[in-house]
This record gives C-alpha cells, structure tokens and sequence, in this order.
C-alpha cells in the first residue's frame, strides 16, 4: 500500500493494521490524525503546566501503541479518548496529589459534625483509588479543582447528568465504606456521615 493511501482509511481500519500487521505506517498516520486533538485536550486539562500536557499527549500514543490488542475495532476514537482522559488525571493526580482531594473531601463528609477528621482521612486515602475512574474523576474536577458540572461535562465529553451521577454514586460508595470501618452499622460513625456526605455539594 502507497503512504498516500493510508489517508483513505478509516480510525479503525488504521488501527487494525497496526494491531494485526504493526504496520508503522498505519500507526504514524494516526498521531498525525489526532495528535492536535490529543494536545488540546491535554493543554485543556493541564492548564497549569504545558510542558506536562504537551509531554502528555506523547505518552498517550505510547500507550496506544502499547494497549493497541486491547482494541476491539470499534470507535477508535472512544477508545482513545479513555487512554488520554486516565493519562491527564494520573498526572493531576501527581502534581496535587490525593491528600488535597482528601482533605477537601474529608471536609464535606465531617462539615459541622464534631467529628475527629483523622479517622476518615485514613480511610479515604485507602478507599479513593478504588472508585471508578469516573467517580473519582468527577469527584476531583469538583473538589479540588473547582470545575462546575457543567464545565466537568465538557471536559470528560459526558453529559452533565452524569456527571452529578458519578458524583452522587461516588460519595454514596464512600458513605458505605466510612460506615462500615467507623462504628458498625449503629454507631455514632454512622450518624455522623450519614447526615454530613448529604450536605456535601450536589451542584453548582
């Protein structure tokens, strides 16, 4: 096949090259497709360091090129876009690190409890990385960054419904979790956030 023929063929029809034949060929023409698209994303997400969304966008073709068995050829670009979204959060994730979206968390179940915070602060460190991906997603562009729902939406390219419904989903599995390792079923532990996680913000 001529290079210019590549141009011709679809996302998936390039990627299936590539997974059956490692056609490089068939690879570079896409990250010559979707190499700007990856790289406004990244600048997107990671606005407080270009550097890191730029060297990002390069890590996620290494991730395509190494996952590219996992394709199963069908939306190539939905595939894709789950790889860059995990890269740029494993990389806030780094730089702010999961102690703020903690304590910023921590926060909101303990609001005006009483409650001795370190108990729950423990917990969540163990419990947040558990989430799913999209739960814990959204629950940082909340919290920590700021983002409104409408604005994590366009982010995540989800709708704003559910987002509120990784948000909701995701303080409901921590709610269970905290009331489970607090006091047991009755205990104080389990008054005290039941009644605070509800208060915690449900939208902007």
């Amino acid at each position: 096949m001529k290079p210019s023929e590549y141009d011709a063929l679809s996302d998936e029809q390039l990627a299936e090259l590539f997974k059956t034949r490692r056609d490089q060929v068939a690879f570079e023409a896409l990250v010559c497709r979707h190499e700007p698209g990856v790289l406004r994303f990244c600048l997107r997400l990671l606005t407080r360091n270009k550097e890191a969304a730029r060297d990002t966008s390069q890590v996620v073709f290494t991730r395509v090129a190494r996952h590219i068995g996992t394709f199963r050829g069908e939306n190539f670009a939905g595939w894709m876009f789950r790889i860059m979204r995990n890269e740029c959060m494993n990389v806030l994730a780094r730089e702010r690190g999961t102690e703020r979206l903690t304590a910023e968390l921590e926060n909101s179940l303990a609001r005006d409890s009483g409650l001795d915070t370190h108990p729950l602060t423990e917990i969540l460190l163990q419990e947040l990385p558990l989430l799913p991906t999209g739960q814990r997603s959204c629950l940082k562009l909340l919290f920590v960054d700021g983002h409104s729902y409408e604005e994590i939406a366009a982010l995540l390219s989800i709708s704003e419904g559910m987002v509120k419904s990784h948000v909701q989903n995701g303080k409901k599995a921590l709610r269970k979790k905290i009331e489970r390792r607090l006091d047991g079923d009755q205990g104080p532990g389990r008054r005290v956030v039941q009644s605070t996680i509800d208060a915690a913000p449900v939208g902007k």
